[in-house]
């Protein structure tokens, strides 16, 4: 008895769908179930082919589809019915490594459309119709140089109205400096506490980024909670950011986009902000800190006196309150003495694990006594201690306040970032309460549905670390072996059990196999075992060393051609008939390999029509052979000059093909 691991066929081309009859394909309906959204999110460094399909306990594996590649590597897909469960998962095959990756099945249709919350009016004044930039300012620096214009050539994103802006920088300015080059637009209203959604479509002339902001006006120009870093790319995008302000002006708000980190064209349109009306679900990840309320005191908070020349002290008072509606304690911070270092007083939590590349939300409420500003910063907690890509500050004042910002993880170490709030500024009382560092889910919004904003689960190379096919060569006496039964274990798991017969050319097979697994091999025949350590080399397409039985074995079947002699199937069979968008072509290969080729011409050297890839084996007992999931009698009989393939499957329907000898 042969049995595979997971999956029954591994596909090993690119697949184009056809006909379901083909395949006669079908699925077992689970009646409790509903389809569902899945979107991945694949790292830049995965290019080329990709196939993936979802398998499920009892079920056989769903059809293998092309993985389509959408907006810089972010993919939506839909989850068939019967897989959205919690058990079952995404498998990606790499088509040219032969690696898969697994992935648990994660349904984000309902928390995608607890983001569809109503919204309010647009508060920006956008160019349209007889509407121009008037209401908008271009801010230039001493340095940065940039020319904003409305070009009437530019091409809108498809179904969005408006007028395309065009931001030129003609010179660059340094990182501290991007704000000299800004488009932006001063004078709203925002109201402390409301959370809002920024809303924007982008490209530029070349992948680059952007900075969007949200600030005061007028002196001291203080950040309200949102400065977002997003990537542009060559094409049309959408974005989606959310924020909270604080310690806004009213009348006197500004919302920006600053591009002075690098010259080129950036191009904008359908530029909205917008208040929520109602509560706005946010897809994020758990708490990333610990004691983040400080419910177990000062436990992994870490106050830092970094000189002799200053002096800070913290404790958890017993008669302070957090904010109402917020859990755990205060953390209060004395600052009594500072020197001209701000860093030499400093609170944080070290050891993060953050994702280079992913967003993540910092949100905490603090106060002040006396009123003050206060640094808080993401950043490494060793070496040069570099930052991670957040460094803000704020206003404190004697009333508690709300700080929310979102920002893009950058040059981060592995469990090596830290959460760091700056405190050497001035002397005074800093108190903290309900402290948390998020995952954010949302972001760029995929191309597949404007509605739906992108909450992505990471795949990257490291991810693939399963091979596809292993293949175990069993010889005796270097003849291939016919006969034996081969078992695999890896790292004291079963993975398998084969039964070779001499179709095999002595090769067991077995899939996803972990390529860091240290395998057991044993392979058994009548009264006889033995064993036998083997490792997967990489870069051997799956092959391990060469099983060679002991000699004083006995009762074994060999073939020192075992092989040479091509199974009965192999080759190509064709349908009848003279039709060509009716014809289709069968063929299999050597190597368990095959394609179904769908509006093929008489002539068997045409390349053209359409094509599906498969794998086949065979199984015992009789004449069975399953082609991709599906188990068929076949059957070939001679008819004058032409064989004649009958495939028939477990429903008793026939499929004829033909081919010359």
């Amino acid at each position: 008895m042969r049995s595979y691991q997971r999956s029954a066929w591994r596909p090993v081309c690119a697949l184009v769908l056809i006909s379901p009859s083909l395949l006669l394909f079908a699925p077992r309906a689970l009646s409790q179930a509903a389809p569902g959204k899945m979107v991945i999110k694949k790292e830049k460094a995965l290019a080329g082919d990709y196939l993936y399909w979802f398998v499920a306990p009892g079920l056989t594996p769903t059809l293998p589809l092309q993985l389509p590649a959408e907006m810089e590597g972010t993919i939506l897909l839909d989850i068939p019915t019967e897989y959205n469960l919690p058990n079952a998962q995404l498998e990606i095959l790499d088509m040219k490594q032969g690696r898969v990756a697994h992935f648990a099945v994660s349904d984000m249709r309902e928390k995608v459309q607890q983001m569809d919350s109503p919204l309010g009016p647009n508060l920006l004044r956008v160019p349209a119709g007889n509407q121009g930039i008037e209401q908008w300012m271009v801010q230039q620096g001493e340095v940065a140089q940039m020319v904003v214009d409305l070009p009437n050539e530019a091409s809108l994103p498809p179904g969005v109205d408006g007028k395309v802006v065009r931001c030129n920088v003609t010179t660059a300015a340094d990182k501290e400096k991007i704000w000299q080059a800004q488009f932006a637009q001063n004078g709203l209203d925002l109201a402390d506490g409301q959370e809002y959604m920024v809303t924007f479509w982008a490209r530029a002339d070349h992948a680059r980024p952007m900075t969007v902001v949200s600030q005061i006006d007028q002196s001291d120009y203080h950040m309200l909670g949102l400065s977002e870093r997003v990537e542009l790319a060559t094409d049309w995008h959408k974005y989606a950011l959310h924020f909270t302000p604080t310690h806004t002006v009213k009348g006197h708000n500004r919302l920006g986009f600053q591009m002075g980190e690098t010259t080129g064209a950036v191009e904008l349109v359908g530029l909205a902000l917008q208040a929520s009306q109602g509560k706005t679900p946010r897809a994020v990840a758990s708490n990333l800190l610990t004691n983040g309320n400080f419910a177990q005191g000062t436990s992994l908070w870490n106050l830092e006196v970094n000189a002799a020349t200053v002096k800070a002290s913290q404790e958890i008072p017993t008669d302070a309150s957090p904010p109402p509606g917020v859990s755990g304690k205060v953390l209060r911070l004395h600052v009594d003495k500072i020197d001209d270092q701000n860093w030499h007083v400093q609170a944080n939590q070290m050891g993060l694990d953050l994702v280079e590349g992913a967003k993540y939300t910092v949100t905490f409420w603090a106060r002040a006594e006396p009123e003050r500003d206060m640094t808080f910063l993401v950043g490494a907690d060793t070496g040069d201690y570099h930052p991670s890509g957040l460094n803000s500050t704020v206003k404190l004042g004697p009333d508690w306040s709300r700080f929310t910002t979102t920002f893009t993880a950058a040059q981060v170490v592995k469990q090596h970032s830290r959460l760091n709030f700056t405190l050497g500024t001035a002397v005074g009382t800093v108190d903290l309460a309900g402290v948390s560092m998020q995952q954010v889910l949302t972001g760029m919004m995929p191309k597949s549905s404007a509605d739906l904003t992108a909450f992505g689960v990471p795949v990257a190379v490291k991810d693939f670390q399963y091979v596809q096919t292993v293949r175990i060569p069993v010889k005796y006496k270097n003849m291939s072996v016919l006969n034996a039964s081969v078992t695999l274990e890896g790292d004291g798991k079963s993975l398998g059990e084969y039964s070779l017969n001499p179709t095999d050319k002595g090769e067991a097979r077995f899939d996803d196999v972990s390529q860091n697994a240290k395998l057991l091999v044993t392979v058994r025949l009548k009264n006889q075992t033995a064993q036998f350590v083997r490792i997967i080399p990489p870069d051997t397409g799956g092959y391990v060393e060469t099983i060679d039985l002991p000699e004083g074995w006995t009762d074994v079947k060999t073939d020192a051609s075992a092989g040479n002699q091509p199974f009965p199937l192999i080759g190509a069979w064709e349908s009848a008939g003279d039709i060509a968008a009716q014809k289709y072509r069968f063929t299999f290969n050597a190597d368990g390999t095959g394609s179904i080729q769908v509006g093929v011409k008489v002539n068997p050297a045409d390349g053209n029509g359409q094509i599906n890839a498969f794998t086949w084996r065979t199984k015992k007992p009789g004449q069975r052979i399953i082609i991709a999931t599906r188990e068929y009698i076949w059957a070939i009989t001679e008819i004058g000059k032409e064989q004649k393939l009958t495939l028939t499957d477990q429903n008793g329907k026939a499929r004829i093909l033909y081919r010359k000898q």
